[in-house]
C-alpha cells in the first residue's frame, strides 16, 4: 500500500485537493477523484487538482470532478492551484498555468488574494428557452473555459438550483459536455449568483467560472462595455471581476478571490 501526499485548499467556499502527478495514468486519476472527494468516505472535496510538468508554461493543472470526469478549467481551483505551488516553490508569485482551457496568468497579490486572467472566446448566444414543467426558462450560455447557462433573476433565493440545475444541466441542447447553470442577480449594486456545477452534480458554495459568466452575461445585457463588480456566491465570500469589452469582443476578464491552504496530510492508495 502506497502513500500519497495531498493538501486541502479552498477559495470563496469551493474545497479542492492538490496533488503532484506520480506517473498516474487519466485512468487512475479518475478512480483518484472519485474515491478521495467523497465526503465522509474520503477527504471530500469539490474537485481533484493534479500538478503536472509543463513544456509550454510554469506548470499545468488538470482538474478531475467528483464524478471522475475531467473538468477544462476551474476559476476557484486555478487559484488554489497558484497558491499551493507558489508555497511549494514551484512558480513564483506570477505565474503562468497551463490548462485544458488555454494557458491562464496568475498572481498573488501583496493582500495575499490570487488574481487571474481568464482566456476563452466568452461569446455569448441570443436568448436560449428551456421548457421545464410547462413554463420557459430563458437564459444564455457563454463558455468561460467551461460551459455556463445563465439565467437572471429577481428571486435568487426562491430558485429551486438544484432540481432546475440538474435539468438544464443534462438537457439534450447542450450534449455531449452538458452544462453547469448559474442563477444571477443585481442587489444592492452587488451582483448575487448561485451555481449548479456539472461533475460535482449539485449546487455548490461558489463557481469562480460560473461568477465570471454571470458577470459577463449581466453586465453586456444591462449595457456596461467595461466592468469592475463585486460578486457573492452562496459562500458569502467576496469575488472581485473585471472585463472590457471592445470590438472584438471580451478583453482582460480577470477573477480575484481569497485562497487558503486549509491542511496537509496523506492518504494511502
Amino acid at each position: 500500500m502506497n502513500k500519497l501526499k495531498f493538501t486541502k485548499a479552498v477559495a470563496t467556499g469551493n474545497d479542492f485537493i492538490i496533488v503532484e502527478n506520480q506517473n498516474f495514468t487519466s485512468r487512475k486519476l479518475r478512480q483518484l477523484a472519485i474515491r478521495l472527494c467523497r465526503h465522509k468516505y474520503g477527504i471530500g472535496g469539490d474537485g481533484l487538482l493534479v500538478a503536472e510538468k509543463s513544456e509550454i508554461a510554469d506548470l499545468k493543472m488538470r482538474i478531475f470532478n467528483p464524478d471522475g470526469t475531467e473538468a477544462e478549467m476551474c476559476g476557484n481551483g486555478i487559484r488554489c492551484f497558484i497558491l499551493w505551488g507558489h508555497r511549494n516553490n514551484f512558480i513564483s508569485s506570477k505565474c503562468k498555468i497551463e490548462t485544458m482551457a488555454g494557458i491562464i496568468p496568475g498572481k498573488i497579490l501583496k493582500t495575499g488574494r490570487v488574481k487571474v486572467e481568464l482566456r476563452a472566446e466568452f461569446s455569448i448566444s441570443p436568448e436560449i428557452k428551456i421548457r421545464y414543467k410547462g413554463k420557459n426558462i430563458k437564459g444564455y450560455f457563454i463558455d468561460t473555459g467551461v460551459p455556463h447557462y445563465v439565467i437572471i433573476t429577481d428571486k435568487l433565493q426562491k430558485e429551486n438550483v438544484e432540481k432546475i440545475g440538474r435539468f438544464i444541466r443534462f438537457h439534450r441542447y447542450f450534449t455531449p459536455r452538458g452544462t453547469n447553470v448559474d442563477f444571477v442577480q443585481f442587489k444592492d449594486n452587488n451582483l448575487f449568483v448561485r451555481t449548479y456545477e456539472r461533475g460535482v452534480e449539485g449546487e455548490t458554495f461558489a463557481c469562480g467560472t460560473g461568477c465570471v459568466a454571470s458577470v459577463l452575461v449581466w453586465g453586456i445585457k444591462a449595457g456596461y462595455r467595461k466592468g469592475k463588480f463585486i460578486v457573492f456566491p452562496k459562500s458569502g465570500e467576496r469575488l472581485k471581476i473585471e472585463y472590457r469589452y471592445g470590438k472584438d469582443g471580451f478583453e482582460k476578464v480577470t477573477l480575484e478571490g481569497k485562497a487558503d491552504i486549509v491542511y496537509e496530510g496523506y492518504v494511502y492508495i
